[in-house]
This record gives C-alpha cells, structure tokens and sequence, in this order.
C-alpha cells in the first residue's frame, strides 16, 4: 500500500470514529473512501504531525511512537522540504521547543463582541509616559491590580471589568499601550472592511514592540507611585495581555495572576512561572485550542506549577469581556469569570 505502515484497529478506535474504507488502508483514519492518494498523503501527514506534536494517545501497536520510528516509516512525500513532517523536524532538532508558539496570535475572532452598557467610574492619568485608567475602591483592601487589556484597549467593557475588581477592594491600573490606537477605531468587527488601508498585522506587530518594551517599565512607575512596602500585587489580562500576566508571574513583584481566553503565548510563558495562574478559557478558541490547551496543563502539572482552570462551554475567544449580556448564559459565564479571578487574587493575596 504505496508502503505505509498499517495502524492496528484497536489503535483507529482509541482516537475517533473513522470510515473503515480507503482511510484505514492507507494508514489514515481521517481519509474517505474517494480521496485521492495525494490527499490522503496530506492527511496522514498531519495526522503524524499532531501525534508527534502534542501526543494524543500512544498506540496499542502498529504505529510509530516516537521520532526514531517515525523516520523509520517516513515517504517520498514526507522529505519534501514543505511537508509537515519535515518542519515537524526541523522544529524539534533546530529550535528550543519552550519558544515555539503554541498558542495563536491575536485573529479575526478578536474582532467580535458587543459593547457594555454603563458608566465607568475611574479616571485616566499618565503613568510612565502612557495612558492608564485608575479605579479606586470604596472599599480597598490595600492591594494593586496590574490590568493588561485585549486589542480593544481602553474601551467601555474593560472600564467596567476593572471597575469589577476595583468594586472587589482592588486598585486596579490598566495601561494603555495601544496608546489610543485600539483595534475598534479601525474594525468595528471582523466583517468591516470600512477602512481598506487598515492593516491589522501591522497594527498589532507595532503595539507587541512597544508593550514588550514599555510594560516592565509602567509596572515600575505603578509600584513607584502607589504602592508601599507592604502592598502586594496581582495582574490580569485579557487576549493580547496574557503574556505580559505570564511575564509578571515569572518575576517578583507580583503574588498572583490570572488571564481569560489569551493569545500570543509561548510554551516558555509556562515553563518560567513562578506565582500562581487563573485560567479562564473557552472551550472552543481558536487563540488557545484544545491541544494547546492541554501542552499548557501538561507544563503546568510537570513543573508542578500552582493553577487553576476555569473552562465554559458554549462561548467563544471573548466571553470574558465582550460576551452578549442580553443573553442569560453569556452574562453568566462573563460574570462567573470575574467572581472566579477575584476569588483567585483573594486566596492567594491573603496568605
């Protein structure tokens, strides 16, 4: 059979319901009966991909396992230098694998959500040379809340989500580095085309190099100016703020964090933790997978890193802020992310 391995049935089965037709023939549960052999070399290919990447399920027998077994079944179209199989290996002999991406950059899904009714109550002041909002609390329990926002930037939802915390007794400073360039006064969602010159690679390559540089120095300028020798720390962030949460936990200064449906991260953001991480996830999101998701806890229970995760079905990348609150389920699951990123921050900072 063009001299690929069969897999063994009880193997098949183990991983998804197949059609028992040219696919199992050819070595590829995933193929149909009337596939082409060119394309069942394509899926097979990436079927080989994901189980070498991320290690779904080890087989019964009959299947390659590991990289040595994997060469040794290898085919003409596997050493074409665009095949998947041959960038599965350059990656794993020429590149540190805790700085791959694994979870995706920022996309158009980012783009969709709806606007918050309310009032904001905090008050914007500059902070080492950037925008950043301030929401005091009537109520403080003497702690500091680093925020981190999406590609939305300062607009009205993440005002009232850092007024949640700063009702929760927190200081809550979110930085501005979009620096009043969000992503919404180009797109007004995914669809919208209004401004053909935008370019939204661009757009966030430009504002990345800039909060890469800036953060560490607004979160010196925030303990500067408002803490004091006994203020403890949290940060949080949202999409486009999930490393710099995961930067902050692999330095001193804060006690504990926690991101919603993030993007951008690196298995390193994991591997270099040292304070404790929320997570607060979709089940489906495009920026954080299913298979990243679990490469993310496998880090996390390795290193025997302290976490928690919060994961919702029926949302998507968004939910956290940008959910639908005319819907009873959505205002729900934004609502239980908030409450259980608070409870988080209260544990942690109480101790």
């Amino acid at each position: 059979m063009l001299g690929i391995p069969r897999m063994h049935p009880a193997y098949v089965r183990s991983i998804i319901p197949i059609n028992w037709g040219a696919g199992y023939q050819f070595g590829c549960p995933f193929a149909g009966l009337k596939d082409t052999p060119e394309l069942i070399w394509q899926k097979r290919s990436s079927f080989l991909f994901r189980q070498l990447r991320f290690g779904v399920r080890r087989p019964a027998f009959g299947m390659p396992d590991t990289l040595g077994q994997l060469w040794g079944t290898r085919n003409m179209a596997d050493d074409h230098p665009g095949s998947e199989f041959r960038r599965t290996l350059r990656e794993l002999g020429d590149e540190d694998a805790s700085k791959r991406d694994f979870v995706a950059p920022s996309g158009p899904c980012c783009l969709n959500g709806t606007i918050h009714q309310g009032e904001s109550k905090g008050k914007f002041v500059t902070l080492a040379g950037v925008e950043t909002y301030v929401g005091t609390p009537k109520k403080p329990n003497g702690h500091i809340l680093l925020y981190f926002p999406d590609v939305w930037g300062m607009f009205p939802n993440g005002l009232l989500i850092m007024d949640g915390f700063a009702d929760a007794g927190y200081l809550v400073l979110g930085m501005d580095y979009f620096r009043g360039d969000p992503v919404w006064k180009h797109r007004k969602d995914r669809h919208d085309n209004s401004d053909p010159n935008f370019d939204y690679e661009a757009w966030k390559k430009k504002h990345t190099a800039f909060a890469d540089e800036n953060v560490p120095k607004w979160v010196s300028a925030v303990k500067e100016e408002y803490g004091e020798e006994q203020t403890k720390y949290a940060c949080v962030g949202y999409c486009f703020g999930a490393p710099y949460v995961c930067n902050e936990l692999a330095g001193d200064t804060v006690t504990a964090g926690a991101f919603a449906h993030p993007a951008f991260l690196k298995e390193h953001h994991f591997f270099n933790l040292k304070k404790p991480l929320f997570l607060s996830c979709a089940e489906v999101d495009h920026t954080f997978d299913t298979p990243s998701r679990r490469r993310a806890l496998d880090i996390l229970q390795t290193e025997k890193k302290p976490y928690q995760l919060q994961l919702f079905s029926g949302v998507q990348h968004g939910f956290a802020l940008r959910g639908d609150l005319e819907n009873p389920y959505e205002r729900y699951v934004k609502e239980q992310s908030l409450k259980g990123i608070v409870e988080w921050f209260d544990f942690w900072l109480s101790q």
